[in-house]
């Protein structure tokens, strides 16, 4: 068997690139954000003032929803982990942005708004590294 051969049938056995695994990643991402953002305003409901904090459990919803999400397409994209945690990020970063479009400002400096944006984009890239080598470490059968 030449090597063309061989090459394109082990690469006919993976389970999807890049995209189907950043995919995957932000589908997990927006179900465990869902899931946050639901036990946020439960316990923020049990608050007297539920407004002091809502920032605050949104941005760390969305920080752990994240790094899950870098997980999964990382440990769905077994040799490029951090590559796809950091595409997911930017996937992540992209979505905000045109959020951010069409939702009315909330008069933070420009400085948080990059340390969450940036921080978030870490929280995936390390969230797919972890996944990438985790998935690595699996016994084959």
């Amino acid at each position: 068997m030449d090597s063309a051969h061989r090459t394109a049938r082990l690469a006919g056995r993976r389970r999807g690139g890049l995209l189907r695994s950043v995919a995957f990643g932000f589908l997990v991402t927006a179900l465990v954000e869902i899931g946050f953002l639901l036990l946020a305003s439960f316990l923020l409901m049990q608050t007297d003032d539920p407004a002091k904090n809502a920032s605050l459990f949104g941005f760390l919803g969305l920080s752990l929803a994240t790094f899950i999400g870098g997980f999964a397409a990382g440990r769905r994209n077994k040799g490029q982990g951090a590559l796809a945690g950091l595409t997911l990020g930017g996937v992540v970063l992209l979505l905000l942005f045109l959020l951010s479009l069409f939702l009315p400002n909330e008069g933070s400096t420009l400085l948080f708004a990059l340390v969450t944006r940036a921080t978030l984009v870490l929280f995936a890239l390390f969230g797919g590294i972890w996944g990438g080598s985790t998935a690595s470490r699996r016994r084959r059968r």
